[in-house]
């Protein structure tokens, strides 16, 4: 899940990795996205690890697979203050 704007002459984003397999215990920066993953271009549910993020450049981003709607946004935004003690 791409987290921030492209920054800078590589154009360099935030990305946070989406898992698909089954974890048993969530860990702070885990977003489950269960109901609505199929809207949101997932195959399963899976797994946001936000915890996991990555600077990558978006040349290095080869598809888009959907757009996560406004409530996913705010859950993000919120576990992101609470991972970075904001």
């Amino acid at each position: 899940m791409v987290i921030s704007e492209p920054v800078g002459e590589h154009k360099i984003a935030l990305v946070a990795p989406i898992y698909s397999a089954k974890h048993d215990h969530k860990l702070n920066g885990d977003i489950r996205v269960l109901d609505n993953h199929k809207a949101l271009g997932l195959i399963r549910p899976s797994t946001i690890r936000l915890h996991r993020m990555v600077a990558l450049s978006t040349a290095d981003l080869r598809e888009q697979l959907g757009t996560a709607t406004l409530e996913l946004q705010k859950a993000v935004k919120v576990e992101l203050q609470n991972l970075l003690q904001l």
